[in-house]
């Protein structure tokens, strides 16, 4: 893949992932995120969402449902820290939803995630 077939993914993201050994960290370059936040007012007051979407190319999925997404090169997270890195306390912080991935001809070109 080039960067003719994505010429959007100009961004940088780090992926994070809590594993038993500890949290996996990754900067991912060559991603594009679409970030957008919503508020809705109710009887029961102000409700905050941040839906958003992350296209990464390439051959091997790297982004998976459950994972935290921030924008840009985030910091290193201990386990301990791990309950407070949440996107309601931590601007430019996602977690994803979804995963998918997307192929042509049996190979696959990037994965997509998000929170719709």
């Amino acid at each position: 893949m080039t960067l003719r077939e994505y010429p959007m993914c100009r961004q940088q993201v780090t992926v994070y992932r809590k594993t038993e050994s500890g949290i996996f960290r990754q900067v991912l370059s060559g991603c594009y995120l679409e970030e957008k936040e919503t508020r809705s007012h109710s009887t029961w007051g102000q409700e905050g969402e941040k839906p958003f979407l992350l296209i990464v190319p390439g051959a091997t999925q790297q982004v998976f449902a459950g994972d935290r997404i921030f924008s840009g090169v985030g910091p290193e997270i201990s386990p301990a820290d791990w309950a407070d890195f949440i996107p309601a306390a931590v601007p430019g912080l996602y977690q994803a939803a979804y995963a998918e991935t997307y192929g042509w001809q049996g190979k696959l070109w990037h994965t997509e995630a998000g929170c719709r």
